[in-house]
This record gives structure tokens, C-alpha cells and sequence, in this order.
């Protein structure tokens, strides 16, 4: 509905208006009309958000104003109010042995462990802890040849491999037993000394240095021991 107005005439008392009763029927409607316009109020649509319309009192609307935050601007128009988000982009480039990946606003990267490697976030002091430790892994395998770079490899409880080539190995004694004097002339190399008889083999060599202890022997009948024929 809107305002109807009293039809006055052209001049005082011409008879070209309208009747007592028409124009006070159109004061009345215009009376009802604007008492239903003075008890309307405003209202927030929807449920989330702040809301915009605050109260009416005395006939006025008071609506809340919107204020600028931190890196946020606010720029006014004639029909629109324009928010503008003044923080720059930010985005950085993790780079990996196969591939890479951007990250920056709302852009989350999740960093793993496998097998034995353990990632760890801490949200104080922004720290990223990437721990790997090869006592944690249950099954670890070589790739390569491992080099101990002239370095030990100590408390080996077992050892099992397939094949073993062992090359200027140089130990100092065996089972309590001295290697060079006792063990190292049959390991490293045969060193039959000062003989009086020529020796044509290494079982030569053992017959004449070891000595057999046959122990007690019982039988009465002789034992012969083949030593073979010595040059």
C-alpha cells in the first residue's frame, strides 16, 4: 500500500473534490498504513555470521559498521562495501628426490616416516624433526657394498653370510693362541724354516713338525704308521 492522498478540488468549496467522507476514509487508511510502517523492525537472515541490524528505537534503524581487521581493507562504495584481504600470498616450494610441492594458504602439507623413520611436529618453536635410526629397523638389507671407511664394527654377536672374501686380514691371535708364531706359518703362508731333508709338500712339512701323541696303546701287536716315502 502507499500514501493515498484527500483529492482537494481545484479551488475552496467547487464541489470538484472529495466528499467529507471520501478524504476522511483515505486519512484514516494513510493513519493505519503509517502506524504499521512506524512497528516494523529489522532482522538478520539466517542462523551463522554476525549480525548487521542492531535495534530500532524511535522510529530509526541502527545498523553495526563494519571495521577493518588485520591485513583486511574496507572500501566503500556507492552501492557496495568492497573487503579486500591486504595479507600478500604466501606459498613455498618443497622440493624431494622425485617431484615437488607447493604449499602456502590453505595449502597443508603431512610429512611421514617409513619403516624406521619417525617425523615429529612441535608446535612451539615451529620445529620439524625427521629421526632415523637403522636399530629401529626389523628387517634392514644393504643395496650396496658397505664401506666402514677404516672404521670398527664391534659387538657382532652372529655372523652368517653366503660368501665371504677375506683379504689382508692380519689378526694377532686366535683362541688365546699367538698368531705368528704358533698359527701363521700354516694360514698366511708356508715358512718350513731350516730343514735338513728336502720337503716336497705341506703334509711333509706338518709329518716332521707336529708330533703325534698316539697314546697307550694296549695291543701288543705292532702299529705301522705310513709316513710315506721322503726324498
Amino acid at each position: 500500500m502507499t500514501i493515498t492522498l484527500v483529492d482537494l478540488g481545484s479551488a475552496a468549496n467547487d464541489g470538484t473534490g472529495d466528499d467529507l467522507r471520501t478524504a476522511f476514509e483515505k486519512v484514516n487508511a494513510n493513519t493505519e498504513y503509517l502506524f504499521g510502517v512506524a512497528e516494523q523492525t529489522g532482522q538478520n537472515l539466517g542462523s551463522a555470521g554476525a549480525e548487521v541490524f542492531k535495534v530500532l528505537e524511535s522510529n530509526v534503524f541502527y545498523f553495526r559498521k563494519l571495521v577493518a581487521g588485520s591485513n583486511i581493507s574496507l572500501t566503500e562504495t556507492e552501492n557496495t562495501i568492497e573487503i579486500t584481504n591486504t595479507m600478500p600470498v604466501s606459498r613455498f616450494i618443497v622440493t624431494g628426490d622425485s617431484g615437488t610441492l607447493i604449499a602456502g594458504d590453505n595449502i597443508n602439507i603431512t610429512v611421514t616416516g617409513t619403516e624406521a623413520t619417525r617425523v615429529t611436529a612441535a608446535e612451539n618453536g615451529k620445529i620439524l624433526t625427521i629421526d632415523s635410526k637403522l636399530e629401529r629397523e626389523t628387517a634392514p638389507k644393504l643395496g650396496a657394498m658397505l664401506s666402514a671407511q677404516n672404521n670398527d664394527i664391534s659387538d657382532v654377536k652372529q655372523l652368517g653370510v653366503r660368501d665371504i672374501f677375506v683379504q689382508n686380514i692380519v689378526p694377532q691371535e686366535i683362541k688365546n693362541v699367538p698368531y705368528e708364531p704358533r698359527l701363521g706359518r700354516y694360514i698366511a703362508g708356508m715358512d718350513f724354516g731350516t730343514l735338513d731333508e728336502p720337503v716336497r709338500s705341506a703334509l711333509d712339512y706338518v709329518i716332521r713338525s707336529v708330533g703325534v701323541d698316539f697314546g697307550t696303546i694296549e695291543n701288543s701287536n705292532p702299529i705301522e704308521v705310513e709316513l710315506g716315502t721322503i726324498a
